[in-house]
């Protein structure tokens, strides 16, 4: 097994064939990649346009100086919309102001309709913002190795080693966009011009010569070939940071699971992180539609979907995901999306017709809307978050429920506050659905590996302990308390569960739901995105007693 296999399969993955620099779809004939703007004609005559301008308003009867050109495009004019544009605009947002972009998680019912493009260009700049950050760190390593080599040598006088200079953010962010293109897709050569006339729109204008010099190495640059072998002979520390910076994860996560999986399972869970992320889909029942009516309604979008494993409400896409928006059934709430290992969650849990279910952390959604399903819509739901806006976003998506036989109620609070005032308000059932590192959902979650740190899940452990100790206090005596993480990493999960039964003698783990063995382990729901094909997920049932 070679290292570099694993970005070879991204691109099989993606149907990215590098020695023409076609995009493949399965079953397709041989087509070009998605469109980006192919020659720098527009960018180019724009700028000799507002130059012209700029000359004529300052001494319309004198020849121009070179000097005022400089000087009127000190500021920059806006760029024109493109999909590189918004793709660096993107890029700056997440990295400059720690944004959560809806554009950069993948979150396929996010793309934003205000921006002046095609569907189709919307996706485009969806997937390549999606994808920059998903393989910042190692297109960062492959920009750095080049520019590195440069002052070596290459470029620098004889004998010279100079340090390069940090890159300001826009010339980092152009940098990395130009390398995805050209080593992952496989972009012919012309693609630096692109970015060199980029760079001229914005503030890193001064240093589009170095933009074209970097891209200009990095269009002929080839990753070394490692076996299995050299990997194993490595020392630790080097292994670690190998596998770091060819798969595009933070030493930290690489360290834990080369521990924890051995070296097989943890580049497996590294390339799946780096894949195309799949998306399910979970009919809304109090809609009218069932799982049949929606498979013909798929087929008839020309959808290509496969049977969940799991669950029989819920149906994988293979293809065609905007097809589904472009049909209505999203803006219809005919269905969700939502992934399976999220149902296996409220299937744990087990909400009943008649039950009465508090959910203590519930936007944006997904499990509480499931729950209400699992119900018949009878019963009482009560959702907790403390974010006002995402609960009023979730609001939104009750409006079709049943208010004859569902009483629904939302709190826009903490739970740890709304538990103070409740005290002695009972339910059948809890659900504490916990902040966690995310780690099982990493593949849609773009850019969430780079915000979290060994000190966070530290944090994130005490959160968890204490949601569970006010959780406590809600159940019946015969309810269930349903403690779920989208985490793979033990402390947030069976160690939480287990450090709350050494101190709760009144509760119990509860084996007896039916679950598949293998998302079964010790008597925890968990699945793991390389081994399950779904995102990597936690629960466990536990019953009080006394």
């Amino acid at each position: 097994m070679a290292v570099a296999h694993g970005v070879q399969g991204w691109q099989r993955c993606q149907g990215i064939d590098r020695r023409a620099g076609w995009a493949l779809q399965a079953g397709d004939k041989k087509t070009a990649a998605p469109s980006f703007p192919s020659r720098p004609s527009f960018a180019s005559a724009h700028a000799r346009s507002t130059k012209t301008r700029a000359l004529q308003a300052e001494k319309p009867s004198s020849p121009a100086r070179p000097s005022a050109p400089r000087s009127r495009r000190r500021s920059g004019p806006r760029p024109p919309t493109s999909v590189r544009s918004l793709v660096l605009e993107q890029l700056l947002r997440v990295e400059e102001k720690g944004a959560f972009a809806a554009l950069a998680s993948g979150d396929p019912g996010a793309e934003g309709a205000a921006m002046p493009l095609s569907a189709q260009d919307r996706r485009d700049v969806t997937r390549l913002t999606s994808d920059i950050l998903r393989w910042k760190r190692k297109l960062d390593h492959i920009v750095d190795t080049v520019n590195g080599d440069y002052h070596r040598g290459g470029g620098a006088s004889k004998g010279a080693r100079r340090r390069p200079k940090p890159f300001q953010p826009s010339v980092r962010q152009l940098l990395r966009m130009g390398t995805f293109e050209l080593y992952f897709s496989r972009k012919p050569s012309y693609v630096v011009n692109e970015y060199v006339q980029l760079a001229k729109l914005t503030d890193a204008r001064k240093a589009a010569g170095l933009i074209n010099s970097v891209l200009r190495k990095v269009s002929t640059y080839e990753d070394e070939e490692r076996s299995e072998e050299d990997l194993l002979s490595m020392d630790r520390e080097d292994l670690v940071e190998c596998l770091g910076k060819e798969h595009s994860h933070p030493d930290w996560l690489v360290s834990r699971w080369l521990q924890r999986f051995g070296l097989k399972e943890c580049l497996e869970l590294l390339e799946y992180n780096n894949s195309r992320p799949r998306y399910c889909l979970r009919t809304n029942p109090c809609n009218g539609l069932t799982t049949s009516e929606m498979k013909q309604r798929l087929d008839a979008a020309g959808v290509e979907y496969s049977d969940a494993q799991y669950l029989d409400d819920f149906v994988v896409i293979d293809r065609g995901l905007q097809n589904v928006f472009a049909a209505g059934l999203m803006r219809d709430q005919l269905c969700s999306v939502q992934d399976v290992s999220a149902g296996l969650v409220v299937d744990l849990m087990d909400p009943r017709p008649g039950d009465e279910v508090l959910d203590t952390c519930a936007a944006p959604g997904g499990k509480f809307y499931y729950a209400a399903s699992r119900m018949g819509y009878e019963g009482k739901l009560v959702a907790l978050d403390a974010s006002e806006n995402r609960l009023r976003a979730l609001e939104r998506g009750t409006r079709r429920f049943p208010d004859d036989t569902l009483q629904i109620e939302t709190y826009p609070m903490a739970f740890e506050d709304w538990s103070r005032e409740n005290e002695g308000v009972l339910f059948d059932k809890v659900l504490v659905d916990a902040p966690c590192s995310g780690t099982g959902v990493l593949a849609k979650r773009a850019d969430l590996r780079w915000r979290r740190d060994e000190n966070q899940l530290r944090e994130l452990i005490g959160v968890q302990s204490r949601l569970l100790d006010c959780a406590k206090r809600h159940v019946k005596v015969g309810g269930v308390l349903c403690y779920s993480t989208c985490s793979i990493e033990e402390e947030e999960n069976a160690q939480r569960v287990r450090a709350f039964l050494e101190k709760n003698a009144g509760f119990q783990l509860d084996v007896s739901k039916d679950v598949r063995k293998d998302v079964r382990k010790d008597g925890f729901l968990q699945t793991f995105p390389n081994r399950h094909g779904i995102d990597g997920a936690f629960a466990a049932r536990l019953v009080r007693i006394s």
